[in-house]
């Protein structure tokens, strides 16, 4: 479940709804199992993405940082973190 609700965030990030694909990523949380933290960075990632191109900068921050805390070495995250830092 958690799977299919990425990709259909992914589909409403691709058709630039936003907010739908946030509110997929989030919905998507409770089915990520606790070990499987590359879908858990990709998730807040995405999540992170979608916040920075509604101009949500602090909000972007925050996911990115989250995602970060999961990996520390998740490239998109830490560019995602840098450039929502940018931008407050």
């Amino acid at each position: 479940m958690a799977d299919q609700l990425k990709m259909q965030g992914n589909a409403f990030f691709l058709s630039l709804e936003y907010e739908k694909a946030i509110d997929c990523y989030d919905r998507c949380f409770p089915y990520i199992d606790d070990s499987d933290h590359n879908l858990k960075t990709i998730v807040l990632s995405n999540k992170a993405q979608c916040y920075l191109k509604l101009k949500q900068y602090g909000k972007a921050f925050e996911e990115a940082d989250a995602a970060i805390k999961v990996d520390p070495n998740h490239l998109k995250s830490i560019q995602r973190r840098g450039t929502a830092a940018y931008y407050t």
